[in-house]
């Protein structure tokens, strides 16, 4: 059953963006300095690694959405440099959340034409500012999820018998694997 959809996935992206660094930086400062540097899997990235790639994203996309909101509607999506190595976990979440701020005072400052331009990207198609703006929120989830997980996977080993209450963490990623 599909049903209307009442709520605005604008609004909604924004208040998590808000609401994102708050909940990261207390995981990262409530886990011990080891745990931010280890990663659960060979596959998966560290909690570091996974906030440096934030910091990355957070420069990438308020670049490209500028680009993208004052350059002509439907040309090619704007690319990004490569991401740096990781630098120090405490002042990449403070970076992190100062820049966060400042993209959260941009967004909410478009008008409803800029937030209607759109670029091509080469494997997605054509993408509007406002739905790369939602997907930056989902984004932020997505790797908060993989911070969760691999707070739980330290913690994952030491519950006993609770093991068969919870899954392992990624558990469901690797049940894909060969």
């Amino acid at each position: 059953m599909v049903t209307a959809q009442t709520s605005d996935p604008l609004a909604e992206a924004l208040t998590l963006m808000t609401a994102t660094p708050t909940a990261i930086a207390a995981l990262v400062r409530a886990a011990p300095a080891d745990v931010l540097e280890r990663r659960a899997s060979a596959e998966e990235w560290s909690p570091r690694e996974v906030l440096a790639h934030l910091l990355y994203v957070e420069r990438l996309l308020r670049a490209r959405l500028e680009a993208m909101a004052a350059g002509p509607d439907g040309g090619p999506m704007p690319a990004g440099k490569p991401a740096p190595e990781p630098g120090p976990t405490l002042p990449s979440l403070a970076s992190w959340r100062r820049r966060r701020a400042a993209n959260l005072r941009w967004l909410r400052s478009l008008d409803a034409a800029q937030l209607e331009r759109s670029a091509v990207h080469r494997r997605w198609g054509a993408i509007s500012v406002r739905e790369h703006v939602v997907e930056w929120s989902y984004h932020d989830l997505d790797h908060l999820r993989q911070l969760l997980a691999s707070l739980e996977a330290e913690l994952y080993p030491s519950i006993g018998g609770w093991r068969g209450l919870y899954p392992a963490p990624f558990a469901a990623r690797d049940a894909d694997r060969p």
